[in-house]
C-alpha cells in the first residue's frame, strides 16, 4: 500500500471515529452509514453522468451535492474533492464540462470504495479507535 493510500485511510478512520463520538460511541450506525454509502456511490456517480449528459443542470447539481456531502461525512476525500471540482465546473462551464470530468469522478469513486472496504475490515475490532480516545 502506498503512503498516500495509507494516509487517506487513516484520515477516513479518524473521520469515522469522530462521527461515532458524535453518536455517543455508536460504531454500528457509522458502519451502516458507510455500507450504505458504498452500496449507493456508483449509482450516485452514474446519476451525475446521466444528468449532465442530458443537460439537466439541476439534477446534476443535486446528485453532485449528494455525493459531495456524504463523502465529506465519511472522510472520502478523493470523491469529495472530485465532486467539489465538478460542481464548480457545472457552475462555470455547464453540464458538458461535468461529462468530460466524469472519468475522474468514477476513478475517485473506485479508489474510495477500496478505502471504505479496507477501513470496514478494521472498524468492528476497534482498531479504528484513536489512542487518545477513551470510548
Amino acid at each position: 500500500m502506498s503512503r498516500a493510500v495509507g494516509l487517506r485511510r487513516a484520515r477516513m478512520r479518524r473521520t469515522w471515529a469522530a462521527l461515532a463520538d458524535e453518536l455517543d460511541g455508536d460504531h454500528a450506525s457509522v458502519e451502516r452509514f458507510a455500507l450504505s454509502y458504498a452500496e449507493r456511490l456508483e449509482a450516485r456517480v452514474e446519476r451525475v453522468g446521466r444528468s449532465a449528459s442530458a443537460g439537466d443542470t439541476a439534477d446534476a447539481r443535486a446528485a453532485l451535492l449528494s455525493v459531495r456531502c456524504t463523502s465529506a461525512m465519511l472522510g472520502a476525500d478523493l470523491v469529495e474533492t472530485s465532486a467539489t471540482h465538478a460542481l464548480a465546473l457545472l457552475g462555470t462551464d455547464g453540464p458538458a464540462a461535468v461529462v468530460r470530468e466524469g472519468p475522474l469522478l468514477r476513478a475517485a469513486a473506485a479508489h474510495t470504495l477500496g478505502d471504505v472496504a479496507a477501513v470496514l475490515l478494521t472498524w468492528r475490532d476497534g482498531s479504528a479507535q484513536p489512542t487518545w480516545s477513551n470510548r
